[in-house]
């Protein structure tokens, strides 16, 4: 749906990380953040992909959390 409607999703985040730039519109943040969740493990591993893309790291954590939090529940040690 989102793909079909939003975003292409056609990227992993291992292939981008090198050339990712800061980028504040929102086709490019809100895919990379999208991608950071679904090639996460668990809520902290979501969150630290969407920050070693560099860039707007914080803008990036920030939605990706948003995102994971509503999948993996928040830990408790965080």
């Amino acid at each position: 749906y989102i793909e079909k409607k939003y975003y292409k999703l056609d990227f992993k985040i291992q292939d981008i990380r090198r050339k990712y730039k800061y980028d504040i519109s929102a086709s490019g943040s809100v895919p990379e953040a999208i991608e950071s969740f679904l090639e996460g493990v668990d809520f902290e591993d979501s969150i630290r992909n969407a920050i070693c893309l560099g860039g707007d790291a914080d803008t990036l954590a920030s939605m990706t959390g948003a995102i994971s939090e509503c999948f993996y529940g928040y830990p408790d040690l965080i």
